[in-house]
């Protein structure tokens, strides 16, 4: 039975980037969500400190729709999530 609902791809990326606080580990992580056109990516990143987790997403995913970013000081795994509307 056709529902007449239109169903989207959505392309899912998970990275362990280890370096996202280099600006050359950034613009790889952009390039990669262009090349692959993601709509959902995480980021994660054991060794960038919490205070600078925001400021190398927000220049990572640039424009994207929104971004969470998780960081605790007592663990050392953080993540960032972005994603765009499809």
């Amino acid at each position: 039975m056709d529902s007449g609902l239109k169903m989207s791809k959505l392309k899912v990326d998970v990275w362990n980037v280890r370096g996202l606080n280099q600006e050359k580990r950034q613009k790889e992580v952009t390039q990669l969500i262009k090349e692959e056109k993601l709509n959902v990516c995480v980021i994660v990143e054991s060794y960038l400190k919490a205070n600078k987790l925001a400021k190398a997403c927000s220049k990572t995913f640039g424009s994207w729709s929104d971004q969470k970013q998780s960081a605790n000081r007592k663990v050392q795994h953080h993540y960032c999530i972005a994603w765009h509307e499809c």
